[in-house]
């Protein structure tokens, strides 16, 4: 058996080489199982750009540039931009599906928008005691609640977090200063604690997440 071969044990490639050991036999049987699994799945290997360019010239048409397609589809802008412009001239089977499945309607629920108010009204259900895991069942998010955007929200959370404070109709105690900004990011239960404690003190504050 030649060194090369026996660098490679437990290897496709050291199968291939002519070794027969246990674990190169293992490697090889997955290898294989993982070949056909991709063959059976339809959104496997490659296909031209040219429906994945037309579509997003066509949502381009309706306004929803890069950024919109981005959110819509957690595609990186990169590999938006070169299927726009023809440098990238093919590209993965579920990556057109997504592209393709994008239209102007469902891009709009993902377009940005400012995130104060949305975030005022979370200081604002937070204050009045609603549990955060309240406001991310509404979401369809796990936390914490501090990985929404700071600076911007998508439409659909905007629409579902003012959706849930109608609802709720939150009543906030007088001594609590609400702002529009994220609650603060402290660590460990202490920390909470302490900032309850100050609003019972009176003291206005930031809920912390």
């Amino acid at each position: 058996m030649s060194l090369s071969v026996v660098r490679t044990h437990g290897t496709n490639g050291g199968y291939v080489r002519g070794c027969r050991c246990e674990a190169c036999r293992k490697a090889h049987r997955e290898y294989e199982a993982a070949h056909r699994k991709a063959k059976a799945d339809p959104d496997s290997g490659y296909v031209a750009a040219d429906r994945a360019r037309a579509h997003l010239q066509f949502l381009a048409e309706h306004g929803l540039g890069v950024g919109a397609v981005n959110v819509a589809t957690d595609i990186i802008p990169s590999i938006i931009i070169g299927i726009r412009n023809g440098k990238r001239t093919r590209l993965q089977k579920r990556t057109e599906k997504k592209i393709l499945a994008v239209t102007p309607d469902l891009a709009l629920d993902h377009a940005l928008v400012d995130a104060a108010p949305t975030w005022r009204r979370i200081n604002e259900m937070l204050a009045a005691g609603t549990p955060e895991s309240v406001i991310l069942a509404a979401l369809d998010r796990t936390g914490p609640i501090t990985r929404l955007g700071r600076s911007q929200v998508t439409v659909r959370t905007a629409a579902l977090i003012e959706r849930l404070h109608t609802k709720l109709s939150p009543v906030v105690p007088d001594n609590v200063r609400i702002l529009a900004v994220p609650p603060e990011q402290r660590r460990g239960r202490a920390c909470r604690r302490a900032d309850f404690s100050q609003i019972e003190a009176g003291h206005p504050v930031t809920l912390s997440a």
